[in-house]
């Protein structure tokens, strides 16, 4: 679930980690996306999602895992950061 000021959209989001490499994808509206530039640190992980509408930018996701569940926040380019959370399916 990703949390946004006016809104909140419901994500799928498919990780898998090779070390510290994070590799995986995510889908929104029947659309899958890529994810780029992700990493492992312990229970933290970051990657990006390119986007291209409304302008192009990454969308920028920290989160730490603890067991079957993830928080943390995402930044869209310049904007501020907003909350994301997630629960293993």
């Amino acid at each position: 679930m990703v949390k946004a000021p006016g809104s909140k959209q419901e994500l799928t989001v498919v990780l898998q980690s090779d070390g510290q490499q994070l590799n995986g994808t995510i889908t929104q509206n029947g659309k899958t996306s890529a994810i780029v530039e992700g990493t492992v640190n312990g229970a933290e992980l970051k990657w990006a999602l390119p986007v291209t509408t409304p302008v192009p930018m990454k969308l920028r996701f920290t989160v730490t895992v603890d067991g079957d569940e993830m928080s943390g926040k995402f930044k869209p380019g310049i904007l501020p950061s907003s909350p994301v959370t997630g629960r293993r399916a």
